[in-house]
């Protein structure tokens, strides 16, 4: 079996990596590990979704994984949600892709420029469907993860209108600046795919004091840890 892991910087996922058999291509990329049997594919692609569509878009045209797991942080638009909690992200989109009109924002989709349900896209979402390893069931630790929705933008903002906070949160649960890319190269190339976001701090928080990236960081690699057993098993 295959896996491949893609993050946006290495720090994010640096706990695994260490705990990964070390690399026999330890200075080009893809990265590839060794868990027991399994070769682990390991992809940073830089942050953003420019730099992660482009490192997906090449490494699918040499390689087809079994499992592409992204795995990063993110920022929550509820204040409920617990700062470290990893999410099992399910569904996500890009932020502000459209145009910002006199009555209102109106996304590509709303303004017929393309088709909502044409592959990768289904109800103008991208929405991951294709079937994950049987041992990845709904009472395995991966099944009891907190279902969520993403939204990929490329501008994090300090200061947000309640008008666009409202909107955002409507849309998605959690902020990120890699989420869509992933799943629209990973549903474009019919890959089983996995995205894993922890918390790190509220959208519209820039006081990086009250983040919580260390613990975010820490039950991320836990939770991927975890994960890879699941799968061996």
């Amino acid at each position: 079996m295959k896996i491949l892991i893609v993050s946006a910087t290495s720090a994010e996922i640096e706990p695994v990596i260490k705990w990964l058999d070390p690399p026999s291509r330890p200075h080009e990329q893809p990265f590839q590990y060794k868990y027991r049997e399994y070769t682990v594919d390991v992809l940073i692609t830089g942050v953003g979704m420019v730099a992660t569509a482009y490192h997906l878009g090449r490494y699918f045209g040499q390689n087809i994984p079994d499992l592409a797991i992204n795995a990063g942080i993110a920022g929550s638009y509820d204040p409920s949600v617990t700062l470290g909690s990893v999410l099992n992200i399910f569904e996500d989109g890009v932020d502000d892709f459209g145009a910002s009109e006199r009555e209102g924002f109106k996304t590509v989709f709303e303004l017929g420029l393309a088709d909502p349900d044409l592959l990768p896209y289904s109800n103008g979402k991208l929405q991951n469907i294709e079937q994950l390893p049987l041992t990845l069931t709904s009472t395995s630790i991966f099944g009891n993860l907190i279902r969520n929705r993403g939204l990929t933008t490329n501008t994090i903002k300090e200061n947000l209108s309640a008008q666009d906070v409202l909107r955002k949160a409507n849309e998605a649960g959690v902020e990120s600046m890699e989420g869509a890319a992933f799943f629209y190269a990973c549903i474009s190339a019919h890959v089983p795919a996995i995205q894993l976001r922890a918390v790190s701090n509220y959208v519209g928080e820039r006081d990086k004091s009250k983040w919580a990236m260390a613990l975010a960081i820490k039950n991320l690699n836990q939770t991927l840890k975890n994960l890879m057993v699941e799968i061996y098993q």
